[in-house]
């Protein structure tokens, strides 16, 4: 098993979104994801991205704010978050909504991803985020 900083990052967002909490039967494993597009290249994402906005609905539901210690690009990869979402709901779908932003809150991009709920099991999901080129390159991370 491989440790790093994605883990830290996985367990510094489960404290700030209490999903890390014990009598939380189901788990998703989401992995956050830019898609890739001509013109934004990975340490063009390095630089600009700087926050996220997380809203989950559905079965479960919450807003979070996850900021650069925990929604950030490690060098040369269109990964930028990954985290653990726990609910206690035992059926039903759940919702993830992301937005990415800029240090000065430019929507960068935007994805969701909606997921079945599997009682007491821990399920990977992917979010991918379709970046608005015209927003990187405004950002002037990612030069022409």
């Amino acid at each position: 098993m491989r440790i790093g900083k994605f883990v830290l990052r996985a367990l510094v967002l489960a404290s700030l979104i209490g999903a890390a909490g014990c009598g939380q039967p189901s788990f998703f494993e989401v992995t956050v994801q830019v898609a890739p597009v001509t013109g934004v290249r990975t340490d063009c994402i390095n630089s600009a991205v700087f926050s996220c906005e997380l809203t989950v609905s559905g079965a479960a539901s919450g807003s979070y704010v996850l900021g650069s210690g925990v929604c950030s690009p490690p060098p040369r990869s269109f990964t930028i978050a990954q985290f653990q979402y726990g609910t206690d709901a035992d059926s039903g779908n759940v919702t993830f909504d992301m937005s990415i932003f800029s240090t000065q809150h430019a929507k960068l991009g935007e994805g969701s991803v909606t997921a079945a709920i599997k009682a007491k099991a821990t399920q990977p999901v992917t979010l991918t985020i379709q970046p608005d080129l015209a927003a990187f390159i405004a950002t002037n991370s990612c030069p022409q």
